[in-house]
């Protein structure tokens, strides 16, 4: 047997000798690892973290923001979430139906998501509002559409086949957000949010209710964070406004309570209108609020047609509001 000492001298080369060897693959292995990259290093003048991006206030304020292209302003715009708030029953759904008949009529392409209404309700009100004549509308009834809650399925969603989309309603949608607990609606809204701002996302509508007093919406006040447009809708039939004061100012109670005095303005009326006033508005300058007048197509049931906008209607009885601005027409939808 060789001696101690020798026995040393060979173990210590041996370990150099294989340390040397394994620094050797180690290093031909990173130069290869960066020779084959797919991920190039990022050119001297590209931000290698995301807080480089930060920029002076003065380049900030002097970025020019594109045009919105709005899709019916002062209500729809590509990229943005849109709310309608209003007790049930008053007529909210009817608008949107219109607003999804009329703008596929224009050229664009238009999904109705309805987990609230009986699919022969649905169907009754799209036929008298001539949606067999818009090819480009596409509905899904509350037997197919996926509850928010569903992320799996909302993560699917075909972003770029749509240019408007309805929600009908949030509350049969988001199933079981609550009032208080801010975690439920936020992740029932996030799908939502991630299509609207995705590159290219489409507009959604997405109409709720309020709570029994008409206050506010129902769910924490999350959900109405997040959107970028909200309106409250609140029902006008008969009311004529005594022009001492903003009209919307005067606008009838709309609470739970309120229902007798309501269901007595509405009695064997076949015009019916609705106070729309944004209570959030961060897309452009705020408008002034918007009066619809909505009447009964004959022998359709409660289906609608809408006649005009507040300013054509104030216009017509001479109702002025204090606030000098006038709700602008419409811009061309984008194609």
């Amino acid at each position: 047997m060789p001696s101690g000492p020798e026995s040393f001298d060979e173990q210590r080369g041996e370990f150099l000798r294989a340390l040397s060897k394994a620094e050797a693959i180690q290093a031909m292995s990173r130069d290869e690892l960066i020779a084959n990259t797919d991920s190039p290093e990022p050119p001297l003048n590209s931000p290698r973290s995301p807080w480089d991006s930060a920029q002076s206030a003065a380049d900030f304020v002097e970025n020019a923001d594109p045009e919105v292209e709005w899709l019916e302003y002062p209500l729809l715009a590509p990229g943005c979430i849109t709310e309608f708030f209003s007790p049930r029953g008053i007529g909210k759904t009817l608008v949107a139906h219109h607003l999804a008949v009329k703008l596929a009529l224009s050229g664009l392409r238009v999904l109705l998501l309805d987990r609230d209404n009986s699919p022969s309700l649905v169907k009754r009100r799209l036929r008298a509002w001539g949606a067999a004549q818009a090819p480009l509308l596409r509905v899904m009834g509350r037997d197919r559409v996926p509850p928010l809650t569903d992320r799996e399925s909302w993560a699917k969603f075909p972003i770029k086949d749509y240019d408007f989309v309805i929600i009908d309603s949030l509350d049969a949608t988001a199933e079981g957000i609550g009032e208080k607990d801010s975690a439920k609606p936020s992740r029932a809204i996030a799908p939502l949010l991630d299509i609207a701002h995705a590159e290219h996302g489409p507009a959604i509508l997405v109409l709720g209710n309020t709570i029994k007093s008409a206050a506010h919406s129902r769910g924490s006040g999350i959900i109405e964070d997040r959107a970028d447009i909200c309106y409250e809708v609140r029902d006008a039939t008969g009311f004529q406004p005594s022009g001492k004061k903003d009209w919307w100012l005067e606008l009838p109670q709309s609470g739970a309570d309120a229902w007798g005095e309501r269901a007595a303005r509405r009695k064997g009326q076949t015009i019916f209108r609705l106070a729309f006033v944004p209570s959030k508005f961060r897309v452009a300058e705020e408008p002034v609020p918007l009066f619809w007048s909505l009447t009964s197509l004959e022998n359709a049931g409660c289906s609608v047609r809408l006649l005009n906008t507040w300013s054509t209607l104030a216009n017509r009885h001479g109702w002025r509001p204090r606030n000098s601005a006038r709700v602008a027409l419409s811009k061309q939808p984008r194609r």
